[in-house]
């Protein structure tokens, strides 16, 4: 991750604003439980951005699902193999000719990332399920299965907000770093995801709880998102 933030510090045409940073860096992992970290998902960038948001001194218990096709660009899928990350495995439709989640090898590497989290690891992954290729203003229904995770293990869920990652690299390109302005907030959704599903549906029906914490997280995103185009911080206009 240290490349990664050399990048950002010697690209002077990509600036990126930070908000909540130092809450983070003191807080982040305080209560003792695990970290799982989630957020909106505008570009392949955001991996990188994810790697750059997370304090230092935690970023060697992290682990990031990734696209699986990061896997074949250079520097950035050597980079996420060399750390360990988890890619998410694509395969073909054959009905439609398209692209699918592999499920099976998926839900073996949603097993890894659950005993990395029992092991007190720190978890991250864009809850979206795809890139948002519509208003990057508007956050997309987050998917309830990755927060199964937070539902059964008693861990710090924080969020990263995302705005303008989109024009730095666009969806279409095939590589990034055109001038933009990027802004990241960072906050802490809850320090104990147990103790908010106690305000709400408890934890006996694991589904129910996951979509309790899909919805609570994918709005506390929205509404970051939403104050940070307020303050004309969208696309780099202020």
């Amino acid at each position: 991750a240290s490349t990664q933030r050399f990048v950002f510090c010697v690209a002077c045409w990509i600036r990126i604003r930070k908000e909540g940073f130092q809450c983070a860096r003191k807080m982040m992992g305080a209560s003792g439980r695990p970290v799982v970290l989630v957020g909106n998902h505008l570009s392949f960038l955001d991996t990188m951005l994810v790697l750059v948001s997370v304090p230092p001194h935690l970023l060697a218990d992290m682990k990031v699902f990734a696209a699986g096709r990061l896997k074949r660009m250079p520097v950035l899928g050597t980079l996420l193999r060399a750390m360990g990350h988890l890619l998410v495995p694509f395969k073909t439709d054959t009905q439609t000719g398209g692209w699918e989640v592999d499920k099976e090898v998926m839900a073996r590497r949603q097993l890894q990332l659950e005993e990395h989290i029992r092991q007190g690891g720190i978890a991250a992954w864009f809850p979206e399920g795809k890139l948002n290729d519509q208003n990057p203003l508007e956050v997309l229904q987050f998917r309830a299965g990755g927060f199964s995770l937070p539902a059964k293990l008693d861990v710090e869920i924080w969020c990263l907000a995302f705005v303008g990652n989109q024009d730095c690299w666009p969806r279409q390109a095939a590589f990034g770093g055109a001038p933009a302005t990027i802004d990241i907030g960072i906050f802490s959704l809850c320090a104990s995801s147990h103790e908010l599903l106690a305000t709400g549906p408890g934890l006996e029906d694991e589904r129910e709880a996951s979509v309790f914490l899909a919805d609570k997280a994918r709005d506390a995103i929205q509404n970051a998102i939403k104050r940070l185009a307020a303050q004309g911080r969208f696309s780099g206009k202020e």
